[in-house]
């Protein structure tokens, strides 16, 4: 299961970005969350933009 992808110097993305799945402390949306043993993931995510 990856939940973290980071990414540097490759076509627009100069510097180093860390794209990561898991959850913050914000229960809001509980929902949209999966429990995997202590850890709440997202169950997705996705990645827009002018050049996305």
């Amino acid at each position: 299961m990856l939940l973290e992808f980071s990414c540097k110097n490759h076509k627009s993305i100069k510097n180093e970005v860390l794209f990561s799945l898991l959850a913050s402390k914000d229960t809001f949306n509980d929902e949209y969350l999966y429990d995997y043993k202590d850890l709440k993931i997202l169950k997705s995510s996705v990645v827009y933009g002018a050049n996305g």
